[in-house]
């Protein structure tokens, strides 16, 4: 009897170890499927990038399987792409400066946006402006699938665009074009763009090879405005229904600088102006934080003092008082202006009103401007006088007690923004509203 026990004991741990070595020699094979999957994957997807890329350079279609219907070539753009494999590169010395130095941003109006969802929505929206796009070269064969589907997308958005507008494209060898890129991880797509007309950007602390920002953007200034084109003076700003300037009174972090941008262009702000010790909008990291929306506002003037953007907002008035027929015209705060500016300030620094109290929803004719200062100083030492003498109305963002010292720069711009939006479209809809139970009371009474 135990010796029948020893063996079905000894018979079960046999089959007990041959189904565990049966279900590890099934793993093991699975997982060498698995691995062999995963470099045919690959393999393809290089060789369909790489298709890609050649496709660009011939000016053929794409065989994606998509609905993309071709068009008339002759209507239609046949851009070509060059591969760059030296760092010596004409086109990769103009980006390398576009990216690190404010002055060739200044000399050259043009600068440099990263990533392929910034790159992609300029083409589409302003493809005028686009005027290079490097693609980082998979040769090597650590694409990803990402990259395959924006480099689908660029050729179909460059198949849709005349040739006029097209960009040239570049191809450039994977550790050049990391070597570029601003980013830890770069995501394979970058562009030079021209930065639009009555755009000029300011003062860039992060930049260490230009040390009098303020006499660079003088000296191009005066350059710019020849006896043909209009002073900065003389710049009108773009129409609105309730027009919105935002002022940046040295915001000298590049996050801060991009979400107020983003804000910006959100809320339907016409223009902005950046004062001495402002970030160069067009950096890298504020073009990224802002998503490259700063290229959507309508106008961003760059003043080199605050008596220079004071005036700017002076020859606004005139122009508002002129069309409205008034005969005053102060640029400060009082019944006659056509500008009334307001300045961010704490609420025990000095005296204000709060944001939603100030009523930013007002009529056509009136503009109304917001300063943003310093994330640690707040505002210069001029914008402070001119709260002082009463040309501009101090406002600030209620907190709970004892709560947090101050807000980050870009949230109390946002804040104050996007109160100004709520104001606006609230004063809309009740108008709308209003114009619908006339038109019913007017129906009623037909019918009666």
């Amino acid at each position: 009897m135990l010796m029948t026990v020893t063996n079905i004991s000894l018979r079960s741990s046999s089959l007990c170890f041959g189904f565990h070595h049966a279900k590890r020699t099934a793993t093991t094979r699975t997982g060498r499927n698995l691995v062999r999957v995963e470099r045919v994957e690959r393999f393809e997807r290089v060789s369909r990038h790489n298709s890609l890329l050649h496709n660009l350079a011939r000016g053929d279609t794409v065989d994606d399987h998509s609905d993309y219907n071709d068009k008339d070539k002759g209507d239609t753009a046949t851009t070509s792409t060059t591969m760059i494999t030296s760092k010596a590169s004409t086109t990769i010395k103009r980006v390398r400066s576009l990216l690190t130095s404010r002055k060739k941003r200044l000399q050259s109006g043009s600068t440099v946006v990263e990533g392929p969802r910034s790159v992609l929505d300029l083409l589409r929206a302003k493809p005028s402006l686009v005027q290079q796009v490097l693609l980082r070269s998979t040769a090597s064969g650590d694409t990803n699938s990402s990259e395959d589907d924006n480099t689908t997308l660029l050729w179909k958005i460059l198949q849709d665009l005349p040739t006029a507008t097209a960009p040239q494209i570049f191809t450039v060898e994977a550790s050049i074009f990391d070597s570029l890129a601003d980013t830890v991880t770069p995501q394979g797509m970058m562009a030079v763009v021209r930065i639009p007309d009555h755009h000029f950007d300011n003062d860039d602390d992060d930049d260490d090879d230009d040390d009098d920002g303020v006499d660079d953007l003088k000296s191009i200034k005066s350059s710019q405005f020849s006896s043909s084109s209009p002073s900065p003076s003389s710049l009108s700003i773009p129409s609105s229904s309730s027009p919105l300037v935002l002022i940046l009174d040295g915001v000298a972090d590049p996050g801060n600088v991009g979400t107020l941008l983003r804000s910006a262009v959100a809320t339907g702000v016409s223009a902005v102006l950046t004062l001495p010790g402002t970030n160069d909008p067009y950096s890298p990291k504020a073009l990224r934080s802002s998503m490259a929306c700063v290229f959507s506002i309508p106008m961003v003037q760059a003043c080199t003092s605050w008596d220079e953007a004071l005036s700017l907002l002076q020859s606004w008035d005139s122009d508002s008082s002129s069309s409205s027929n008034s005969s005053t015209s102060d640029t400060s705060n009082t019944p006659n202006s056509k500008v009334r500016i307001y300045a961010a300030t704490m609420m025990d620094d000095l005296p204000g009103t709060c944001h939603y109290d100030i009523e930013w929803s007002q009529q056509h004719s009136i503009i109304s401007c917001i300063i943003i200062g310093n994330e640690g100083v707040g505002l210069s030492e001029p914008v402070r006088k001119a709260v002082q003498d009463g040309i501009i109305q101090s406002v600030y963002v209620p907190m709970v007690p004892n709560s947090v010292e101050s807000l980050n720069a870009g949230v109390c711009g946002s804040v104050i923004m996007f109160e100004c939006l709520r104001q606006v479209q609230t004063k809309q809809a009740k108008a709308d509203k209003s114009k619908d139970q006339q038109f019913q009371r007017q129906e009623q009474q037909q019918q009666q």
